[in-house]
């Protein structure tokens, strides 16, 4: 919804500076539901079938959390995030060692990042 909001109030703008952007998001996957309980379908009768018996993982099965950001052209590398962001972390393992030399690089000109508790976007010329 951000992004969607971020882009209306720039409806006007052509091509060409759209094309000077660079979009960025983390994700987690995770191996079990959030929630840790397990769904499981069957048929009638089917309760104690071993097709309907699963091993659970006590210690919640794990998950990745990683971070990407694309432009028109272009896309970040994808950085596996080991342990929980914070906003220091976030600026030396995110933003300065990818997002600003990757700005730099491609001579981009705006960065919109909805990964931090506020939406942010940040022009560079």
């Amino acid at each position: 919804m951000a992004r969607l909001k971020w882009t209306r109030a720039r409806i006007r703008w052509n091509r060409q500076t759209w094309r000077q952007v660079l979009f960025t998001d983390e994700s987690k996957f995770n191996l079990k539901f959030i929630d840790g309980r397990a769904r499981v379908y069957r048929r009638r009768n089917e309760r104690f079938s071993d097709a309907c018996v699963q091993e659970t993982d006590r210690f919640g099965g794990g998950g990745i959390m990683v971070w990407g950001g694309i432009t028109y052209q272009e896309r970040t590398e994808l950085k596996i995030i080991v342990s929980n962001q914070n906003a220091t972390r976030y600026r030396d393992e995110i933003l300065a060692p990818v997002v600003l030399p990757f700005l730099r690089r491609h001579r981009l000109t705006t960065f919109f990042s909805r990964t931090m508790p506020i939406v942010t976007w940040h022009t560079f010329r």
